[in-house]
């Protein structure tokens, strides 16, 4: 078990997520847990406290994720630093990183 700690591009705090072997549980900035993710060998399936399917993330490489939402949409990707992940929006711009 492992706890990330997330921060935004100005390094504001935004959360957490404790990793359990394929689950994955997301907490806000208050500690509130806030959906649920499980971990396939191709992509990751998050699912909101009370709702369905609300992104998955294909793996595109060993460190690059393409993330989109239930519909398919393109969100943003991440990149795995090593050390960290850094995320990015759908525009490209910096939106922030895991340590």
């Amino acid at each position: 078990m492992s706890t990330h700690h997330r921060y935004g591009p100005n390094g504001e705090y935004l959360g957490s997520s404790v990793h359990k072997g394929d689950r994955i549980e997301n907490f806000d900035e208050l500690g509130r847990q806030v959906s649920t993710s499980w971990v396939y060998e191709d992509r990751v399936d998050t699912y909101g406290v009370g709702e369905g399917l609300t992104q998955r993330d294909w793996k595109i490489s060993d460190r690059e994720t393409d993330v989109r939402d239930a519909a398919g949409e393109y969100l943003g990707s991440s990149w795995d630093a090593g050390t960290h992940t850094d995320y990015y929006d759908a525009d490209g711009g910096y939106a922030g990183s895991d340590w």
